[in-house]
């Protein structure tokens, strides 16, 4: 990291550290992190530091910001332990009393405690290594056999097709071709609709009419293949045509969530 971009950030922070003191508000020193995100590899120093005020911010490991827990590496590990100790915590209360419950009231209070867990944010684990996304699938394995009511030794393949529920690694590229749709549409917010374009044929083809999106190269596998300008079409370019020419987002999630239920069980 330069000096120049320290020194723009510094300034940056100075500048609504000023501005707060005028509107009588101020910040709080203590609770003040920022993140350097680079690759291991990386030749970016990690001893570098800020000023605020008085204070001496360091570079933390991993910081919070809305609800996800980011590390220096975007590896997501601090993410994932956070999502399992807490669906872990309510998975143990749910089964207490799952014999009182009805099927239909265990399946809503997994969906209110457990489930939204692991679909918030989702997006953001796209692209990890399976033995991160493994950990999340058994979260969800649990839930299946608590609000089934099955044995731990019973096949989770037919209990999670029985409940209609897509696994996890699905539920991602679920979310991920659902934002593709609304950026497309133009009902996502700007800084997501720019990040992608629509393919244009240099001569008019069949295949100007299938709505396919352009793939930008990427260079790190980690890094690149993971953020949404390359994931999105990536990912949109294989779906079959019915579900990208959808009329409508309700049809859109519909015919999606079909599409990649058949992948899944069929």
């Amino acid at each position: 990291m330069s000096v120049s971009v320290l020194e723009r950030l510094a300034f940056c922070i100075k500048d609504i550290r000023s501005w707060m003191i005028q509107n009588k508000l101020k910040i709080n020193e203590d609770k003040t992190e920022f993140l350097v995100i680079a690759s291991p590899h990386s030749k970016i120093a990690r001893d570098i530091q800020l000023e605020i005020a008085q204070s001496t911010i360091l570079p933390s490991k991993s910081c919070r910001n809305l609800g996800v827990i980011f590390d220096s590496h975007m590896s997501m590990d601090a993410h994932v332990k956070n999502i399992c100790r807490n669906t872990h915590f309510h998975l143990r209360n749910i089964g207490a009393i799952r014999q009182l419950l009805p099927v239909s009231g265990a399946e809503q209070l997994m969906h209110a405690l457990v489930t939204s867990r692991l679909d918030y944010c989702n997006s953001l684990l796209y692209g990890l290594p399976d033995n991160k996304i493994k950990r999340l699938q058994r979260i969800q394995n649990i839930a299946a056999r608590i609000v089934s009511l099955s044995p731990k030794s019973s096949h989770i393949t037919p209990i999670l097709h029985d409940l209609h529920w897509l696994p996890v690694k699905q539920r991602i590229v679920f979310k991920i071709l659902l934002l593709t749709y609304r950026s497309i549409h133009g009902s996502a917010p700007e800084y997501l609709s720019e990040l992608v374009t629509v393919y244009q044929q240099s001569r008019s083809l069949r295949a100007a009419n299938q709505l396919l999106l352009s793939v930008p190269k990427t260079r790190l596998k980690s890094y690149g293949d993971r953020c949404f300008a390359a994931a999105a079409p990536r990912e949109w370019n294989k779906l079959p045509l019915h579900v990208r020419l959808s009329p409508s987002l309700d049809s859109f999630k519909t015919r999606l969530k079909t599409f990649l239920f058949k992948q899944c069980y069929e």
